[in-house]
């Protein structure tokens, strides 16, 4: 079923807030191609596969797989492509870790990498530019999606909560050092 885009951030935003934290992905990017890819929990790949980012299950993915009719643009021209092989999860949680863990482990990919995690304009271009998507306007699509909704605020509360977390440990940390003198 199709949500609203308030539950449908009001429902997602942990997942990509817990992968901006493992993961360096900003949340506002993940939500953002979320929101896209499975327009809005909709789509028939969301509905049956729990496939939110429209990975592909390509030689690599030893996963379950779901076939299904996409749209791509090739050659400024859109195609439908039939039974097209995609990767399918148990969750949608699996779906939103394997799209960061995609991000992280691709070689094009790991320039974005580099960027603040704030940059989500720099993410966005940058994902249309190593190919993630065939349509030409996708960077624009998930910048207007993160400005319109204020997803960056997820941005910054990875960053808090991630911060809190390191400085909680490095507390632990010196109270034992302390302790044991």
């Amino acid at each position: 079923m199709k949500l609203t885009p308030a539950l449908f951030f009001k429902k997602y935003y942990f997942f990509a807030i817990l992968n901006q934290i493992t993961t360096g992905v900003p949340a506002s990017i993940t939500l953002s191609q979320a929101a896209i890819e499975s327009g809005w929990a909709g789509s028939g790949l969301t509905q049956n596969a729990n496939n939110f980012f429209g990975i592909k299950a390509n030689g690599n993915w030893k996963g379950e797989t779901y076939s299904a009719t996409t749209g791509e643009f090739y050659n400024n021209q859109y195609t439908i492509v039939e039974n097209e092989l995609f990767r399918a999860y148990k969750s949608p949680y699996y779906s939103f870790k394997d799209h960061s863990n995609f991000l992280q482990d691709n070689k094009r990919y790991s320039a974005l990498f580099l960027l603040n995690p704030l940059d989500y304009e720099g993410w966005a271009n940058g994902l249309q530019k190593s190919g993630y998507a065939t349509s030409p306007t996708y960077a624009s699509k998930l910048i207007n999606i993160i400005n319109k909704y204020d997803l960056h605020k997820y941005d910054k509360q990875a960053i808090v909560i991630k911060t809190i977390g390191t400085l909680t440990i490095i507390g632990v940390l010196v109270y034992i050092a302390t302790r044991n003198k």
